[in-house]
């Protein structure tokens, strides 16, 4: 399997990279307008299809989307006068331009990371992710250099926003493995933490190799006179003795990552390679964290599951329903609505060096975001036949 894998992600990098390189956003949109109608409309009536929105609906939709916030009625008015034809891709791009789509999107960014926090002291970073993230989408910035970012990060989380995952897990092994795949590649890996995953292919011993990439990371208080803080620390020390309790080793880190014996917990375990569940690849006991996370970055980023997850989350967001129906529960073992309709949008978002800017102006130049709004289909419904409408966060009810 893992040799399959690897065969299957050089081939979707290499038809992702330069010899399928990003075209216009609206030519993509009516490549995956066409692939949704042909894979999920095929059986359904002209009827049970909602029509392309109105202006005025239009304006109000991607001001909220973009930016979290409504149009002032002069803003409506001069969209509605505008008489060009491209006068709602130009609105987008305007929109994202405007500082506050990085500020939305950001906040929306951190509610992610910090919802599954397993401590409430974890909000103490949440201020500096939202700035590192505005300042990153704002400037466009790939998501692939994002991501790496959060993996590889350490220093103060006061001061380093993209140390958020490891503070809001308090830099466990494990529970920072979990939030790393489900946030970036979609995959709820960690259901196979302690056993087989129930229902996918992930096996006990996928969890704890990627878990190996992570044993030498700790979390550690920094206090001084006027504030007290937390610090995401390396410990490469190549000899010392693991503590056996947990908190500690979340402390202070580890050389190596030990996969737990079910049948005698009080056992240190197996040792465990570093080694990335989705393509075998790997690396020697020993390797230095600096050289294990950023491996791991970069074959994370190279996975045809990272750009497929961030592809499904935005358009759930902002269409209303994903191509998969949970935004972090993708997989191989999962079953996406028209399946060419999310590889063509994946592998342009890579092809694009995973601008999300472009990805955004994508998604709205569809017809699937231009439709009418209609409330949530049931099971037997027709799937993307409208814009479903997505409740507002509280900051974006405050503005």
């Amino acid at each position: 399997m893992h040799r399959f894998a690897c065969l299957m992600t050089a081939a979707w990098a290499a038809l992702s990279g330069a010899a399928l390189a990003a075209p216009s956003p609206e030519r993509v949109a009516r490549q995956v307008d066409r692939a949704i109608a042909a894979e999920a409309h095929a059986d359904a009536s002209a009827a049970d299809i909602a029509p392309v929105c109105d202006d005025e609906t239009f304006v109000r939709r991607v001001w909220l989307d973009i930016l979290g916030d409504i149009p002032t009625p002069e803003d409506v008015t001069a969209f509605l006068l505008d008489p060009r034809d491209d006068k709602r891709d130009q609105l987008v791009r305007r929109l994202l331009d405007n500082p506050q789509y990085g500020q939305n999107w950001a906040r929306y960014w951190r509610d992610v990371i910090l919802y599954r926090r397993i401590e409430d002291r974890a909000v103490l970073v949440s201020d500096a992710v939202v700035a590192k993230l505005t300042d990153q989408l704002n400037a466009g910035e790939g998501w692939d250099r994002i991501a790496t970012d959060f993996i590889t990060a350490k220093g103060d989380v006061r001061e380093n926003g993209s140390a958020a995952i490891f503070m809001a897990q308090e830099g466990r092994t494990e529970e920072t493995t979990a939030e790393v795949s489900r946030v970036f590649l979609g995959v709820q890996i960690q259901c196979a933490q302690c056993h087989d995953h129930p229902w996918d292919r992930w096996k006990r011993e996928d969890f704890h190799e990627l878990a190996a990439f992570f044993p030498r990371v700790g979390l550690q208080q920094v206090q001084t006179p006027v504030r007290r803080s937390y610090a995401v620390v390396v410990n490469d020390r190549p000899q010392f003795r693991p503590p056996r309790n947990a908190d500690a080793a979340a402390r202070r880190g580890v050389p190596e990552h030990y996969m737990p014996d079910l049948d005698d917990p009080e056992s240190t375990g197996t040792k465990t390679q570093p080694k990335f569940f989705l393509t075998g690849a790997e690396l020697p006991f020993g390797t230095r964290d600096a050289d294990r996370r950023g491996q791991l970055a970069e074959w994370l980023t190279e996975s045809p599951w990272f750009a497929t997850a961030m592809v499904n989350r935005m358009w759930s967001e902002l269409v209303g329903e994903g191509f998969y129906p949970i935004v972090d529960d993708l997989g191989p073992d999962r079953e996406a609505v028209a399946p060419s309709a999310v590889d063509t949008l994946a592998k342009r978002f890579a092809a694009s060096d995973y601008n999300v800017k472009w990805l955004v102006r994508t998604i709205c130049a569809t017809d699937a975001y231009q439709r009418q709004a209609r409330p949530r289909r049931n099971s037997s419904g027709v799937p993307m036949a409208a814009s479903v409408p997505q409740r507002l966060r509280g900051d974006q009810l405050y503005n």
